[in-house]
């Protein structure tokens, strides 16, 4: 699919999933790992087979952006592991009518609202961006950093 950085993608021009938007310019450099754009946000096909799309998150990306090889998107929230229950461990896969009991605790997946680019940032090889994370118009992420919190403009 991808030979050398040459071969980097517009995005927008390559986006199935409904979940993801990007701006104009916006591109994916494959090139070390050979995957498609979409095979960079994980939990992808949940996203897509969820019923409620007005409370799924969303991945969206500014003009100009400059995303790396390796580059993860956590969407989805906690994934099952909901921070607030007495255990970390996801309780409501132990019964399929877990929802439906009268005093029903939270459900496990907590969306954590949508992962938002700015315009013009760049982020490096194999970097980690989790769930809710909003990147600010200009920053740079590290090859192989961890982002887990606001990242504010221009900033490194």
């Amino acid at each position: 699919m991808f030979s050398n950085y040459r071969d980097s993608i517009i995005i927008k021009d390559h986006l199935k999933c409904r979940h993801i938007i990007a701006g104009d310019y916006s591109y994916y450099s494959g090139y070390y790992h050979g995957k498609s754009f979409e095979e960079c946000v994980m939990y992808l096909d949940e996203l897509d087979n969820h019923h409620d799309p007005t409370t799924t998150d969303r991945l969206i990306m500014g003009k100009f952006c400059s995303i790396a090889t390796g580059v993860k998107f956590m969407m989805g929230g906690t994934q099952g592991h909901n921070y607030e229950w007495i255990a970390a461990y996801p309780l409501d896969s132990f019964d399929d009518d877990f929802d439906g009991y009268t005093n029903t605790p939270p459900k496990a997946h907590k969306c954590k609202g949508d992962t938002i680019l700015g315009n013009d940032v760049w982020i490096g090889a194999e970097a980690m961006i989790m769930p809710g994370v909003h990147i600010e118009d200009g920053a740079v992420i590290a090859a192989r950093a961890v982002v887990t919190k606001k990242v504010g403009p221009y900033e490194i």
